[in-house]
């Protein structure tokens, strides 16, 4: 009788423990958890392996290629690089950095868009500037260009505050403003640049409330703060119609296919010596760029420049908290681009650099508009060449050794 009861004892507590871990197997029975769990699996696969970076599609450039994600990604997760100055800005402070470079070193200048994406794009050490700097001020230095092509002033602000929270103590930043750093008609959504889609997260959304209404920017670029994937899967869109197109020597869309554009290169791996089209001539006329800037800088939008100016002062404050110094740089476009700008907009332009200067007490080198820079020292219509760029590192070192002069600055590592 007694054994009897503990067998039914036994069953029961052994049924119970069945219904127990059948309830839990349910959870994974449902289809709805399990693409839950899938797609996230997935996303951290994507996150972590990154296979955009294999593939050499040179039509379009990935996020994952795109160097400015290696660029400022690997500048933040290395602990042990902490130099003393930062040059944040746009392509307009990589091009003089390069071709001085090139000349110090006897190297041909390049012009083919390989070179300019995966070179002068991703340069982050301007041996020249460093060259003349060191021997002016007699000591060592390490200068980091952070410059990200077809950035904004928005973009630099939230370099530097990443820099500052990853654990980076510059003691000089050398910030690059230009008109286009406060207008750009291809960046609609501010928060929405190749910059903020590498380095952005929560604290950088914008506010999903706006103005009484919801904020449909907002929504846009909330997605992507969740899901990697999200950020690049238009990249892997391109991709497919790109790998399709080429297998089957066809047009990958409208504009192709009007143009009677095929594609018959294959889709390859990437190659990071590839000398694909390498061209020591210009590829076009020099002011052949003017048409690309027209776009950037008409019409001009009022709303778009007063947030950019927001995040200038932003970034001066931050760096203002955290004792390090600041130059800005008014950089030189040549006078056919300065034609396409809106009259009004130059005169506020103009208006916002002296208020940094008069009010915020920043030092700025003017270059824009100086007698000292003419349109033979660019190589298009706003990038400086050789010749202009030894006169921009030249006002610069100047800049720093009046700084230092007046013992505001020690730079010594």
């Amino acid at each position: 009788m007694g054994s009897g009861h503990a067998c039914v004892s036994i069953l029961a507590f052994l049924s119970k423990k069945q219904s127990s871990w059948n309830g839990k197997l349910a959870l994974f029975r449902s289809t709805f958890l399990l693409t839950f769990a899938l797609v996230i699996v997935l996303d951290v696969l994507f996150a972590h392996f990154r296979p955009l970076r294999f593939f050499d599609v040179t039509e379009f450039v990935p996020l994952e290629q795109n160097p400015l994600v290696f660029k400022l990604r690997n500048f933040l997760d290395n602990p042990s690089y902490n130099p003393q100055i930062l040059m944040l800005g746009s392509s307009l402070i990589l091009f003089p950095s390069t071709r001085t470079d090139e000349e110090m070193e006897s190297k041909p200048h390049r012009y083919d868009s390989w070179y300019v994406r995966h070179r002068i794009s991703a340069d982050t050490v301007p041996r020249y500037f460093t060259k003349k700097l060191e021997g002016e001020i007699k000591t060592k230095v390490e200068i980091c260009n952070l410059g990200v092509q077809g950035s904004i002033v928005s973009d630099q602000m939230l370099i530097l505050r990443k820099a500052l929270d990853w654990g980076k103590k510059p003691k000089l930043v050398i910030l690059e403003l230009a008109p286009r750093s406060f207008l750009d008609n291809g960046h609609k959504q501010i928060r929405n640049t190749p910059v903020f889609q590498v380095l952005a997260d929560f604290s950088e959304a914008p506010p999903l409330w706006k103005d009484g209404r919801l904020n449909k920017q907002a929504l846009a670029t909330l997605p992507g703060l969740i899901s990697y994937f999200y950020r690049v899967k238009a990249d892997y869109r391109s991709l497919i119609c790109n790998i399709v197109a080429s297998s089957l020597n066809r047009p990958v869309n409208n504009w192709e296919a009007e143009n009677n554009v095929r594609r018959p290169k294959p889709i390859s791996l990437v190659n990071p010596e590839m000398e694909w089209q390498a061209s020591e001539k210009p590829l076009g006329p020099k002011y052949s760029d003017l048409a690309m800037y027209e776009n950037v800088y008409n019409p001009p939008d009022p709303e778009f420049f007063e947030s950019e100016k927001k995040d200038c002062l932003a970034l001066l404050a931050q760096a203002n908290n955290h004792g390090i110094k600041v130059i800005v740089v008014d950089m030189p476009i040549s006078s056919p681009n300065r034609l396409l700008l809106d009259k009004q907009y130059q005169v506020k332009y103009q208006q916002f650099i002296n208020q940094i200067e008069e009010e915020q007490k920043i030092p700025v080198v003017h270059l824009s508009g100086s007698s000292e820079i003419s349109d033979a020292d660019f190589e298009d219509s706003a990038h400086l060449n050789a010749a202009g760029g030894k006169k921009l590192f030249a006002a610069l070192v100047a800049a720093i050794k009046a700084i230092a002069a007046k013992q505001d600055l020690v730079l010594q590592p």
